[in-house]
């Protein structure tokens, strides 16, 4: 297996390329969804297989990571990424497409053990975790939002 870094909404590769195109909890971060959503079609074969895995905005990840301070300025268009969770906006989002879509809902129960280590975890590893840390922490915000 190799590991490409490249831009979700400009894949790397050219068209047609895979079997299987998937994304952990990496895609649904990509400003211009419906452009995102492009590219994994365009990547994959007819017939490939297309996965990913998304927070809903139900589960507890996703609750969390709709939430943001009222002074952040979202570009407009904004969606928020746990709208990959929600099936009729993926449908929308692959419309052109033409994929056969499925769905399956699966939880996942975090244990750590105490809160501060799920905290701390989620600072060094968490993706909005981290972004939300650099830009409330300067402010003094930070502690009062991870911790509430």
């Amino acid at each position: 297996m190799t590991f490409v870094e490249g831009d979700a909404e400009q894949l790397p590769f050219e068209d047609g390329s895979f079997d299987l195109v998937s994304s952990s909890f990496g895609v649904m971060f990509a400003p211009r969804q419906r452009q995102a959503a492009a590219e994994l079609a365009r990547v994959a074969r007819p017939g490939a297989r297309i996965a990913v895995a998304a927070w809903t905005p139900r589960a507890s990840t996703g609750r969390c990571s709709g939430r943001s301070p009222p002074t952040w300025r979202h570009p407009t268009g904004f969606q928020p990424p746990v709208m990959w969770g929600v099936e009729d906006h993926v449908r929308g989002l692959f419309a052109a497409s033409g994929a056969e879509l499925g769905f399956e809902r699966h939880a996942v129960t975090f244990t750590h053990e105490s809160p501060e280590s799920w905290v701390e975890f989620s600072e060094r590893l968490l993706g909005p975790m981290i972004m939300a840390k650099a830009a409330l922490e300067p402010k003094g915000l930070y502690d009062s939002c991870a911790r509430s």
